[in-house]
């Protein structure tokens, strides 16, 4: 008897594990539109000399293949003198996803390093960003708005 209880216990934490580890994109389960969350942050606040990200900056700018993602949108600074980015990155899995976090946080160090003699102001605005992390949802979000922005964006997820 103790040996049937043991395997049911056994099978019902497996099943649980199981269920636990698929199903939803987001820790939340919501499906969400990266492309569709970028408009929303561009209607709300304004960005100035901007160019969306293309395929190509994929791996040239963020060191991300194009394997690993589902869908994407970005935007980032044209001048390459400014904070102002923007990238959500819907990855195909939770491997994908960390490669994608992990792509985003050097592109975040990288900026960091090149702006900390050169612009402080830029420089401190970097230093408050973060890259953020929802299922395998990532994104990175460099703004004077940034917490506002990040506010927006993970409102798609409720």
């Amino acid at each position: 008897m103790k040996r049937i209880c043991t395997m049911c216990s056994l099978v019902l934490c497996l099943l649980l594990a199981m269920t636990a580890c698929s199903g939803g994109s987001s820790s939340s389960g919501k499906t969400v539109d990266v492309k569709g969350a970028l408009e929303e942050i561009r209607s709300t606040y304004e960005f100035t000399d901007v160019m969306d990200v293309t395929d190509n900056m994929l791996m040239s700018t963020y060191g991300i293949e194009a394997d690993d993602v589902k869908s994407y949108a970005g935007i980032v600074d044209a001048s390459g003198i400014r904070a102002a980015e923007v990238m959500l990155v819907e990855a195909k899995d939770a491997d994908s996803a960390e490669k994608v976090r992990a792509a985003l946080q050097t592109r975040l160090d990288n900026r960091r390093a090149q702006m900390k003699d050169y612009l402080p102001e830029v420089y401190a605005t970097l230093e408050k960003s973060k890259v953020s992390v929802s299922g395998n949802y990532v994104a990175l979000i460099c703004d004077e708005n940034q917490d506002k922005i990040l506010s927006l964006y993970e409102s798609c997820f409720r």
